[in-house]
């Protein structure tokens, strides 16, 4: 009795139908632990690990490989470097990384819609935040450090029909691997490219006008056209000397020359000698032609010699520019020694001649002054003598401040 009353208030366990079932029941207990742990190592030892198998298929598809996106290494734009249009090409400039440097650069374009302002060397400030860069050419790596240079040759291609005179262009440079050689020098799309920091430069279009400026031969205040008055105008490619305006500098008054004087305009370049009229149906504009905001206070003819002089050459390379200086210089035999009076606040706006013979640029090829602008009368129902009129978005025209 005394062993049974020690068997209450604790549980018996039930008795095992065969005396070996607690012996495997341990067995298989180990067994699945140990299959369990068996697969998880499989799973990690076969590169497959939740959230990171891109990564890690990457490096093992491409362990030979010492290029990424990571370590190319941006090129550089700095003094010296730039962009610039010669004839109807534009040339892009850079510099390559000191290191990790890929194979080649890819060149990419972008229309800026003109939205920056051209500084008077050329330039302008940035690329604006709008529009898709385009790629347009592939240069093959040289050397660390050294200067690489793209020539944008077909810049009427298709998607850049806004070729214009004037208009801001921009180009985008990346560090790039791999760069083929055959069977083209092309960068695939495959290719990595420097990701960060790439540097863009703009860059002004064709041939046209930054700024123009006026400077009075005698006393600012008498606002009269005189020996000395001078018309200082940049162009933002070199001149060729050839080409520069002959003849002239001539005034109508306000409309006192005749039939077919222009009333309120001041021509640069005439290529006639008349006495009594500065007549653009009867002559050549050379130059260009000042349209006056206002009539002159009075009606004389004036009629001036004109010399040409070059100012000094602007921008840093490659991004140059050239400067020309009209100046009127001795009367005309014959004129009175009336000067013409312009009337106080008028404005004046330059618009170049539309004749490819003058105004055209250095270079092998060859652009004409605001070629991509519409030829417009001069005269009303004139068929002789025309000026540019001012392209979408273009520089053809410009407002030349006023300090005759």
């Amino acid at each position: 009795m005394a062993s049974q009353s020690l068997l209450f208030g604790r549980q018996q366990k039930a008795p095992p139908k065969h005396a070996l079932d607690d012996h495997y029941s341990t067995v298989r207990r180990g067994r699945d632990r140990t299959t369990i742990l068996l697969l998880v190592v499989l799973i990690l030892a076969s590169g497959f690990v939740v959230g990171t198998a891109a990564t890690f298929n990457a490096s093992t598809k491409n362990a030979g490989n010492v290029f990424s996106s990571l370590n190319l290494r941006q090129p550089t734009i700095s003094t010296g470097d730039g962009a610039s249009a010669t004839g109807d090409a534009l040339a892009v400039q850079w510099t390559a990384p000191s290191s990790n440097s890929g194979t080649g650069y890819l060149v990419s374009w972008k229309d800026s819609d003109n939205t920056n302002p051209i500084g008077t060397d050329g330039s302008t400030a940035s690329c604006n935040g709008g529009g898709t860069f385009t790629s347009v050419g592939a240069v093959a790596h040289t050397s660390n450090g050294a200067t690489h240079t793209f020539t944008d040759a077909s810049p009427f291609a298709v998607a850049r029909t806004n070729y214009v005179d004037g208009r801001i262009w921009c180009y985008r440079i990346q560090t790039a691997h791999p760069y083929l050689t055959s069977p083209a020098t092309t960068i695939p799309s495959t290719a990595w490219l420097s990701q960060i920091s790439n540097p863009t430069v703009t860059t002004v279009t064709g041939l046209t006008l930054i700024s123009g400026t006026t400077t009075s031969g005698g006393t600012a205040s008498n606002r009269t056209l005189e020996p000395g008055t001078a018309f200082t105008f940049v162009f933002s490619q070199p001149i060729l000397t050839s080409s520069k305006p002959t003849g002239t500098i001539c005034t109508n008054g306000n409309s006192s020359g005749g039939a077919g004087a222009v009333s309120a305009s001041i021509f640069l370049g005439m290529s006639g000698t008349l006495k009594t009229t500065c007549d653009p149906t009867a002559e050549t504009l050379t130059g260009f032609q000042i349209v006056l905001s206002a009539n002159p206070g009075t009606a004389r003819v004036r009629r001036y010699n004109m010399g040409v002089t070059w100012g000094a050459s602007c921008g840093a390379s490659p991004t140059t520019c050239d400067t020309m200086i009209l100046t009127a210089s001795s009367r005309v035999t014959g004129e009175t020694t009336n000067d013409e009076v312009l009337a106080s606040g008028t404005t004046l706006t330059a618009r170049g001649t539309s004749n490819t013979t003058y105004l055209k640029s250095t270079g092998n090829t060859v652009r004409n002054f605001c070629f991509s602008g519409t030829a417009t009368n001069v005269v009303g129902n004139a068929t002789v003598e025309k000026y540019r009129a001012d392209p979408t978005n273009g520089r053809c025209i410009i407002t030349v401040p006023n300090t005759i």
